[in-house]
């Protein structure tokens, strides 16, 4: 998923204003610079170690290949190549990814966000984002509330999965399709995504 996520974005790079970096003084995730090249920084900002599919371990990896297969297949022949800037926070909350996009947009002048994947650190992100005029893309949906499809708000972000917010519809059709009238709804109460859809009633 993250792998076409980059590549949009890579398209996006290419055809937009991308005055916003200067290309020094970056912390570098490559052993050696080519002076031939310009250099952007993308933001990757994930929660590490929750043992869910949206932390950074589990998406890292798909990040770095994206990114090799973008600079290797479309930047190159134009001397771009995009560099990875990452942070991560220990857990889905606010607290600290706000801080560390701000840390990435001022310090490492990123020009554009990859994560975060969780609402709660994704919201504020996502606002700041607006502000500032800089693409985010997240690999989460919309939970039920469906506050992230309000594009006066959140301008600039991109969301590469469904919404839970319909999956009443897509429950109510498959029901009405097959006649089932009485359905069980069994959950692991320990999983996010199965505690935010089971505890709503279809």
């Amino acid at each position: 998923m993250y792998r076409n996520i980059l590549t949009g974005l890579a398209l996006q790079i290419l055809f937009s204003n991308l005055t916003k970096c200067n290309g020094d003084n970056y912390e570098t995730f490559l052993t050696a610079p080519d002076i031939n090249y310009k250099y952007y920084n993308v933001g990757v900002l994930m929660a590490s170690h929750l043992d869910s599919p949206f932390d950074l371990e589990r998406c890292g990896p798909a990040v770095d290949l994206a990114l090799e297969e973008v600079n290797d297949r479309f930047l190159s022949q134009h001397r771009i190549k995009l560099r990875k800037v990452q942070a991560s926070y220990p857990s889905c909350s606010g607290a600290r990814a706000p801080g560390l996009a701000a840390d990435m947009h001022f310090r490492d002048d990123v020009i554009a966000f990859v994560g975060p994947a969780c609402m709660f650190a994704l919201e504020p992100v996502a606002r700041l984002a607006a502000y500032w005029n800089t693409p985010i893309i997240t690999g989460m949906g919309d939970q039920l509330q469906g506050i992230f499809k309000d594009k006066s708000k959140y301008q600039t972000l991109t969301r590469m999965s469904y919404c839970q917010c319909r999956l009443k519809l897509v429950f109510a059709s498959i029901f009405k399709q097959f006649g089932w009238k009485h359905v069980a709804l069994i959950l692991d109460r320990s999983d996010l995504f199965s505690l935010t859809v089971g505890k709503h009633d279809y």
